[in-house]
């Protein structure tokens, strides 16, 4: 195994059978949205940003999420989602850090609904991520399947229905 701040970290393999890479937090497209999978169709060589998957290709999309609200700027969030585009981040969620329990970290602010609609804005009119789900309730899993849908219909891309 891995360490990981000297925590032991489990090895995965390329491609787990809930469709994502744990090691890279890649969402599989035959594993999003309702459980149908989906497939563009093409067996050929995978242009970049595209893998092969068990004889099919599929593009590969990158998802990543900020909690807000633990005493960070919005100049701070705008950093770090610019590095996280850089990174190669497809679909960026936002929202807002909520105290599981008192041993956990308190909540330092509540953040706007108003500072949510604007992070969104930037984060895809301005940065250029292809989708950006941003609000108070909005989390790391929220609405993935049409984030999917939604960022392939905006790049023109198309599938046809498998079955399962």
């Amino acid at each position: 195994g891995e360490e990981t701040k000297g925590r032991r970290r489990k090895r995965y393999p390329a491609s787990d059978s809930d469709g994502i890479d744990p090691g890279s937090s890649q969402l599989s497209p035959s594993k999003a949205g309702t459980g149908t999978r989906v497939d563009s169709g093409s067996d050929s060589s995978p242009p970049q940003g595209e893998e092969k998957q068990g004889g099919r290709m599929g593009p590969l999309l990158t998802k990543s999420s900020l909690m807000l609200g633990l005493g960070e700027t919005e100049d701070e969030v705008i950093e770090a989602m610019r590095d996280m585009h850089a990174a190669g981040v497809d679909i960026l969620t936002l929202g807002q850090y909520l105290r599981p329990t008192p041993q956990h970290l308190p909540v330092d602010s509540l953040v706007h609904p108003d500072t949510f609609a604007r992070l969104k804005e930037i984060g895809e009119n301005v940065i250029g991520f292809g989708h950006v789900a941003s609000g108070p309730l909005v989390r790391s899993s929220y609405k993935a399947g049409e984030a999917f849908y939604e960022l392939h219909a905006k790049r023109g891309t198309t599938f046809k229905r498998i079955a399962k």
